[in-house]
């Protein structure tokens, strides 16, 4: 039987409260939008590499409670590295 959506997202939420970013990788599709509704502007993330780094920042930042992409682009553009499977 398939996870209910809200305990796949109740799981995700509870990674990125302990700071774990491979289990919502793993909820993530490659190819994801993230994009508050517009999918044209210049901080909409484009893939998976791109919402986890969004996600890192709000986590360095303490603010895990208002992932957005209100995240600075400076903290985006450090990257080395919500449409889920």
């Amino acid at each position: 039987m398939a996870e209910p959506n809200a305990e796949v997202a109740r799981r995700g939420f509870e990674a990125v409260l302990r700071g774990e970013l491979e289990p919502i990788a793993d909820l993530l599709a490659a190819d994801v939008r993230w994009h508050g509704g517009d999918p044209s502007a210049p901080e909409a993330c484009r893939s998976r590499k791109e919402a986890l780094e969004v996600i890192r920042a709000a986590i360095e930042r303490g603010a895990v409670g208002e992932l957005s992409l209100s995240a600075p682009p400076a903290a985006r553009a450090r990257s080395s590295t919500p449409v889920a499977r």
